[in-house]
């Protein structure tokens, strides 16, 4: 991490923690969702729950977006809602983002991961890249991912890692993400862990189910104890796939627009009126009054030096995936 990056993420820290309400400095991150549509239909997601027609990001939207953001945003996720290799131009878009000067970073379900495709996002300078994967074994994985195969997207993954070890490739930082339903499973993960044993997999990480903003869940388990403001407030855009720029990376279906690339400018809209109101709301506890956040989990983490835990953890993976990658 070099010294401007380090500059920016204590600006936000600084900005977090103070409940700045008009940030004087520029969002650090931005969500992109390149696709709006998913060929899985998983349990878990509301994109199975709440279907709606939601379509792919016109290249000359997400140019316009990158380069607004070139010069000051750290890293960019290119997905959303969607799954982003259905895309035909991703692996342009992750050229151009790269190309920009951004730490780009990718979250798929592996089930469109070709060898071409593998060969070409490494290529093309992608830094991060997680597969989501639920499941242990063939049964676990297909009841919870509908319309996945549990054999052909393990393979996938696979050869991407086998590829990226020929290739001696530092990049991507790699993750194998999985939620583990209610029980006992260390026998299962750890003779799962082992088909990685000899591959470059980075991480392999276990999380917990999140509700998706009040979408999918309710708010089981949270204590009021630990109610904190959403950090995405006072560090990150989003822009959908149509454009529409939201605060949130939940906000699917555009319940909070700022406005819409290419008229609207991001800056404009991360110190616009609505932004001011909604940093407000959520610093004085009044989340209830917004539809988007009042039933989100996200606001009840558990805080570290003034922090939600989650969000820690963003940070100490921006830090891995830059160490293992090659400095810009």
């Amino acid at each position: 991490m070099n010294w401007r990056d380090g500059w920016s993420l204590a600006q936000v820290y600084l900005g977090y923690t103070r409940r700045t309400t008009r940030c004087s400095y520029p969002p650090t991150f931005l969500g992109i969702e390149t696709s709006g549509s998913c060929n899985l239909r998983c349990v878990m997601c509301p994109q199975s729950t709440q279907p709606q027609a939601r379509g792919l990001m016109d290249f000359g939207v997400f140019r316009t977006a990158i380069d607004e953001v070139k010069g000051y945003v750290i890293n960019a996720d290119l997905f959303g809602g969607g799954e982003p290799l259905l895309h035909p131009e991703i692996v342009q878009m992750v050229e151009y983002a790269s190309r920009a000067g951004i730490r780009v970073r990718l979250h798929t379900n592996a089930t469109r991961l070709t060898e071409k495709l593998s060969t070409q996002l490494i290529n093309a300078g992608v830094d991060f890249l997680s597969f989501s994967f639920d499941g242990y074994d063939k049964e676990t994985y297909e009841s919870v991912r509908v319309n996945a195969r549990f054999e052909e997207t393990l393979e996938n993954v696979k050869t991407f890692l086998r590829i990226k070890k020929e290739r001696n490739a530092k990049k991507p930082y790699t993750v194998l993400q999985t939620i583990e339903p209610d029980g006992n499973y260390r026998g299962l993960r750890h003779d799962f862990r082992q088909q990685f044993a000899s591959l470059p997999l980075n991480e392999f990480k276990v999380i917990a189910k999140h509700n998706y903003g009040g979408k999918v869940g309710g708010l089981e388990g949270v204590s009021s104890k630990n109610y904190s403001p959403c950090t995405f407030l006072w560090y990150a855009s989003f822009v959908l796939w149509d454009g529409t720029i939201v605060p949130c990376c939940v906000d699917w279906w555009a319940e909070y627009p700022l406005g819409k690339v290419p008229e609207t400018k991001l800056l404009d809209a991360w110190n616009g009126e609505m932004m001011l109101e909604l940093r407000r709301k959520l610093a004085q506890g009044q989340y209830s009054d917004v539809r988007l956040c009042r039933g989100c989990d996200r606001l009840w983490r558990k805080r570290y030096f003034g922090v939600p835990g989650r969000s820690l953890n963003m940070v100490k993976t921006f830090v891995l995936g830059h160490m293992a990658g090659s400095p810009r």
